[in-house]
């Protein structure tokens, strides 16, 4: 019998977004945090209030986890359906 337990790693999340008056200028925000992968709850919570209280216009996330060796892998975020 295998358990998994769950353990908390280093999740740094990039969004790239504009804001509705300014279009042409795109803008960037990384953001460092302690997550478990792979369901990424506080991620997914702080993008969920990013698009109902920040009147900015998400355009991409990607979001680098440490792989079983520690080395962080970017991957975008498609789970975020349509921003």
């Amino acid at each position: 019998m295998m358990i998994y337990i769950s353990r908390k790693v280093l999740v740094t999340v990039g969004i790239i977004y504009f804001r509705p008056d300014y279009q042409n200028i795109v803008q960037q925000f990384v953001w460092q945090t302690d997550d478990v992968p792979p369901e990424l709850q506080r991620v997914r919570r702080f993008i969920d209030y990013w698009k109902h209280n920040i009147e900015a216009v998400i355009k991409s996330v990607e979001i680098a986890v440490p792989d079983r060796s520690g080395k962080p892998t970017w991957q975008a975020a498609d789970w975020l359906g349509n921003c």
